[in-house]
């Protein structure tokens, strides 16, 4: 890896990381759907304006559907469930939580695609639930119902990414990384638009909340496609595992240097649990075996390296 490479990645994994920061400090005012469907539709917009310089406009009226299912799993469902769970919780827990999301991938393409569970991923998988009981478990705070449940709704999209993941590798083969962004965060839009009314804006926002929907629409979402797409394209799948490292690290740090929270011990020792059981299950993973027909999730096309 090159030292541009490397600081590819560091970028990447600031801005990921970066929006736990941007939800926590936006969301109180616009609400967890608002907040969602502007970062969606502003990100959507952007790459495609992207797509049209450089001559690669996908042609989303083709596969409408099949966007619209990721969207809604991929983004509109795990982007509302985040920007809801940080109004009960710290940026920093969130990002921790959020690292679950492979482990999850693991589980779905178990029992979704027949991929065998390695003993080496079955020992992660033991381990993750540990890292999560630590990091609640060692948390300060009360535990009490909205902490629970927002702690469930990070749990809640880091299994939303883990099956649209997957979902990608069934219904996404050979699609180009830019289209599948594009038309996810632009179906995104279109899902979370009808429940706006239903959850509207929270509080008059003020300058630094829209500044926050800003970084976190154009640069923790549309800038971080673009770079993490030429990470793919340079160093394969490496890169896409590496950053999954990474972006817990730094939403820790954004926390702790602009939002004042503290760096638990339950963070750091549960965190440390759950990036090892990452690890073991990206490092030990079994070749995937031959997707099993569905009714509901007929095998498709792929597309290798999706993350969010």
């Amino acid at each position: 890896m090159t030292p541009r490479q490397i600081a590819m990645l560091l970028a990447l994994a600031a801005l990921w990381g970066a929006s736990f920061l941007f939800m926590r400090v936006a969301v109180p005012e616009f609400g967890p759907i608002v907040l969602a469907d502007a970062r969606v539709a502003l990100a959507g917009v952007v790459l495609l304006g992207y797509a049209t310089v450089v001559g690669t406009r996908p042609a989303l009226r083709v596969r409408w559907r099949d966007y619209l299912l990721l969207g809604s799993v991929n983004a509109a469902l795990p982007f509302s469930l985040l920007a809801a769970a940080q109004l009960e919780i710290e940026a920093s827990l969130a990002a921790v939580l959020n690292a679950m999301a492979p482990l999850f991938g693991a589980l779905v393409a178990a029992v979704w695609l027949g991929e065998r569970v390695t003993h080496a991923a079955k020992a992660g998988l033991v381990l993750g639930v540990i890292g999560v009981g630590l990091v609640v478990g060692l948390s300060p705070f009360d535990i009490d119902l909205p902490f629970v449940l927002a702690v469930v709704a990070c749990l809640g999209a880091a299994f939303a990414y883990g099956v649209g993941a997957n979902l990608v590798r069934v219904r996404f083969t050979g699609e180009p990384p830019l289209a599948i962004a594009i038309g996810q965060q632009l179906a995104a839009a279109v899902v979370l638009l009808p429940l706006v009314p239903a959850v509207p804006v929270r509080a008059t926002p003020g300058a630094v909340d829209v500044a926050c929907v800003l970084a976190l629409a154009l640069g923790s979402t549309g800038i971080a496609y673009l770079l993490y797409f030429r990470l793919l394209r340079e160093l394969g799948a490496t890169g896409g595992m590496t950053v999954i490292f990474v972006v817990p690290v730094f939403g820790v740090l954004w926390g702790a240097l602009f939002l004042d929270e503290r760096i638990h011990l339950g963070t750091v020792v549960g965190g440390t649990a759950i990036l090892l059981s990452v690890w073991l299950i990206t490092r030990f993973r079994a070749p995937a075996a031959p997707a099993r027909p569905s009714s509901e999730f007929p095998p498709g096309r792929v597309a290798a390296g999706e993350a969010d």
